[in-house]
């Protein structure tokens, strides 16, 4: 485990985007996104980057770490959409560079087993961007998930679909009441994580992480165990440390 602090939420942000762009653009391995508040910024760098001196972007492909059930893979909300308006339209990258749990049919525990085998053909994730929540959740995997999980549908907590009602004023009808997301088990089979954090809201999460025993009551403390997992924190996320 590497754990790197700087200065700032910008110098965070730029390690993050060059990590994407080596990995994804420059060596080509499939590489999973998360869509939180934390990697916008990193993808908005990335997108500008390209925008300001363009690279070949032919090789990339990424997959999703989480989606939403329930509503259009259109819809600002989803995290397919989120993925498509910050990288795929400024990368110009084809549908097909994209992987995503909105193109498998089925009930969420179906989506969930038929996009993690889609992966798995493809020879897995080798890279995977992470952030972390205040409550040390990862992708889905909120408190209490256990450590063996694989991909799968999950419940959504009620603060979740009502920050949904609040950022996208979906009606509260049509709030996704589930989500499919890889498994605890499913991130710690990728070979290299980059968790990023930024900010301090996010300053227990890092440290009950590090710090405690791994423990199912702290998702990203399994991550504890991973044999190549950077922790990329500015200086106030890693305040408590």
């Amino acid at each position: 485990m590497k754990i790197e602090i700087l200065q700032t939420a910008a110098q965070v942000n730029a390690k993050a985007a060059w990590h994407f762009i080596r990995r994804a653009a420059f060596d080509g391995v499939l590489t999973g996104v998360a869509t939180g508040d934390t990697t916008r910024a990193v993808y908005a760098l990335v997108a500008a980057l390209y925008e300001t001196a363009p690279f070949d972007t032919s090789k990339i492909r990424i997959c999703a770490l989480d989606d939403y059930a329930g509503i259009e893979g259109d819809h600002p909300a989803s995290c397919s959409a989120r993925i498509r308006a910050q990288l795929q339209v400024p990368l110009h990258l084809r549908s097909e560079q994209l992987i995503l749990p909105e193109a498998f049919p089925g009930t969420p525990d179906a989506v969930a087993q038929a996009y993690e085998e889609r992966l798995t053909s493809l020879g897995g994730i080798q890279t995977q961007l992470l952030g972390i929540g205040a409550d040390a959740h990862l992708g889905f995997c909120r408190p209490g998930t256990p450590f063996c999980s694989p991909a799968h549908a999950v419940q959504l907590p009620e603060d979740t679909r009502q920050m949904l009602h609040r950022k996208y004023t979906l009606e509260i009808e049509k709030l996704p009441r589930c989500g499919v997301t890889l498994g605890l088990k499913s991130i710690m089979q990728i070979p290299e994580l980059l968790v990023i954090a930024t900010g301090t809201a996010k300053a227990r999460a890092v440290y009950d992480s590090l710090h405690h025993a791994p423990d199912e009551r702290i998702p990203a403390s399994i991550l504890q165990l991973h044999p190549n997992v950077t922790w990329l924190l500015d200086a106030e996320a890693a305040s408590l440390l």
